[in-house]
């Protein structure tokens, strides 16, 4: 069952984003997020969410139909590193939208933990 712990805590999806990742850049070269995602159909735009009572809600969000990226610019604008920020939140939102959809018992915790892996993958150590 997808979601089970394997080696060293990473579960089967952080695995296989990692694969899926690594696969990529071995397709595409060293091109950022953003050209990853303008390769693979994938809009990224650009929005402002309030902040909810000082705290950060999220940084971004994605949707499948239309395939699409938005980036909270109020949160990232906060960001020390900024447009590093940017890249990593692209990152992490493409592992949501190219990855296989996990089954429905994986946790959301699994699913985040894999789009975390995916887009440390395609960044590297940041």
């Amino acid at each position: 069952m997808r979601g089970l712990s394997c080696r060293n805590g990473e579960t089967d999806l952080s695995a296989t984003a990692r694969a899926l990742a690594a696969k990529l850049r071995q397709q595409h070269g060293p091109v950022s997020a953003f050209e990853l995602a303008r390769l693979h159909g994938v809009e990224v735009v650009a929005d402002r969410w309030q902040v909810a009572h000082g705290r950060i809600v999220y940084y971004g969000e994605c949707t499948r139909e239309p395939l699409r990226i938005v980036l909270n610019e109020a949160v990232l604008e906060q960001a020390d590193y900024c447009e590093q920020m940017r890249e990593l939140v692209i990152a992490h939102e493409l592992g949501h939208l190219l990855l296989p959809r996990p089954s429905v018992f994986a946790s959301s915790k699994t699913i985040e933990s894999a789009a975390h892996a995916f887009a440390h993958e395609w960044i590297g150590n940041c």
